[in-house]
């Protein structure tokens, strides 16, 4: 009944997070052409938070580990998170300095504050470990809720109210989470830095950033890429959060069923299937000459982001040793996420801005290649590692 009760709670996080999450982010990239920034200045401002992400996000996981907590780190960033947020969206004046700032510590609370919640379901108990797609996809549905809302608000009152939406939202999370224990960690063990070189000593651990590093050059490039798209096909910004809806409702149905059919099928193949419709939504992406048919391009979300997310996390879980659960999730996140969306910005408004979006879409789409190629390799070593 108590794991009944908290996997509801945490229901109820992801919903507000990801409700919280879509006001901060679906319609960053109109804002900031708004104020007359390039493709290359946005990918500057996004690649600052990827740095700094990386490192943030290492010492998080550690401390999460040291400290034996991970609700305590995931107030505190709510709380920052917000603060940045009602900073940015107030500041509606072309300064790139500042906007490099605001926006890439906007970037660092977004990957933060959702790998500090992955990681207090996976290490809250084996049920909700084993729930964590179901539970995942209310995210999804507030991803869905807020884009829709977001879209509504920007139209008629502009973009300085988000910050406030997002603040008020983020507080009703803070109330749900105290009601939520906190994750179960190995309280007879002392963790200290070099504990953490374990994770790199792990071959299949390393594997499996490499290809998500793939992956994620494909999914951050996504957040910006088909964005610029859009706003080069003319789409309005209620446009642009449709698409963001569309993305957000397809997803929904496989987070629920995600970790049953990895289960009958397998990891590894799962991993592979999801990886190369990625590459395909690329090409149709760089092919696609109206919004319509972006649109329907984005449907194959419903086989590739949720496979990822759910496989992902539960894989990463698997290769991290048990003291070292929240540094295994956030220090992987921090080099296969934070370092995509570190390269992805500059390398697809570089192309942008040298070639066109199309090419951009084919460039990045051939990351496909690269993590099909290593996930083979990995389930190779894997099936090597049990006999």
């Amino acid at each position: 009944m108590q794991d009944r009760k908290r996997e509801q709670l945490f229901r109820i996080t992801y919903f507000l997070l990801y409700l919280a999450l879509s006001f901060s982010f679906c319609l960053l990239v109109p804002f900031l052409i708004s104020l007359g920034y390039t493709a290359t200045e946005r990918g500057i401002m996004l690649a600052f938070g990827a740095i700094a992400g990386m490192a943030v996000q290492f010492w998080i996981g550690y401390l999460c580990d040291k400290n034996k907590t991970i609700k305590k780190y995931t107030h505190y960033v709510y709380f920052l998170y917000s603060l940045i947020t009602v900073l940015l969206y107030l500041t509606d004046f072309h300064n790139l300095a500042v906007h490099i700032l605001l926006v890439g510590t906007m970037q660092i609370f977004f990957r933060v504050s959702i790998g500090l919640v992955d990681s207090w379901v996976l290490e809250s108990s084996e049920e909700c470990k084993e729930n964590y797609g179901s539970m995942r996809a209310f995210g999804s549905l507030g991803w869905v809720v807020g884009s829709y809302l977001v879209s509504l608000m920007v139209t008629d009152c502009g973009y300085k109210p988000i910050g406030i939406v997002f603040t008020v939202v983020v507080f009703l999370n803070y109330l749900i989470g105290r009601n939520i224990a906190d994750a179960q960690k190995q309280e007879n063990t002392k963790i200290d830095l070099q504990d953490v070189q374990v994770l790199f000593k792990n071959k299949l651990y390393i594997l499996l950033i490499l290809i998500l590093f793939g992956v994620f050059m494909m999914q951050s490039s996504l957040d910006v890429t088909i964005v610029d798209k859009l706003s080069v096909l003319n789409a309005s910004a209620k446009q642009v959060s449709y698409y963001w809806m569309v993305t957000g409702i397809v997803e929904i149905p496989l987070f629920f069923v995600g970790n049953r059919l990895a289960k009958k099928y397998g990891y590894t193949e799962l991993l592979i299937v999801s990886i190369a419709i990625y590459g395909l939504r690329f090409v149709l992406y760089g092919l696609s000459t109206t919004i319509t048919q972006m649109m329907l391009t984005s449907l194959l979300q419903f086989l590739s982001f949720p496979i990822i997310q759910v496989v992902s996390k539960q894989m990463v879980d698997q290769q991290s040793p048990a003291n070292l659960k929240s540094c295994g999730q956030l220090i992987g996140l921090a080099l296969y996420n934070c370092t995509s969306a570190l390269c992805a910005p500059l390398m697809a408004g570089y192309l942008e801005d040298t070639f066109n979006i199309d090419v951009a879409c084919f460039v990045i789409g051939s990351f496909a290649l690269f993590s099909i190629l290593l996930a083979f390799v990995y389930r190779q070593s894997d099936k090597k590692s049990k006999r």
